[in-house]
């Protein structure tokens, strides 16, 4: 006997091999605006020749959190077919702190 609770289009998804793909879109989806949300400020940076009025602690916290969440998701697995899994997410949590690391830099 099988209950379902919430949503039961989701066991459908599952079953059809489609919720993957929906995923991993979204993934990449979120992966492309986090990072690009970081532009603009390096932008501002490079336009005005200051970082004034930024808090450094801000970038370094984000750093770090981004940082541990990377080495979180290769703590739990280092075999292809999970990175694979999670390459949107491992990919946007390492572009980040690159680039928080070039802001704390500028």
């Amino acid at each position: 006997m099988q209950v379902y609770v919430g949503l039961t289009w989701r066991k459908l998804l599952q079953e059809h091999g489609t919720e993957n793909v929906y995923g991993q879109c979204l993934g990449w989806i979120m992966a492309a605006i986090y990072m690009s949300g970081r532009l603009p400020q390096i932008w501002l940076n490079i336009k005005r020749g200051s970082v004034q009025g930024l808090n450094p602690l801000m970038f370094i916290f984000a750093l770090l959190a981004n940082a541990t969440y990377v080495a979180s998701i290769l703590v739990r697995s280092i075999a292809w077919e999970k990175i694979e899994a999670n390459m949107p997410w491992l990919l946007d949590a390492f572009g980040c702190v690159l680039l928080d690391l070039f802001i704390i830099l500028q």
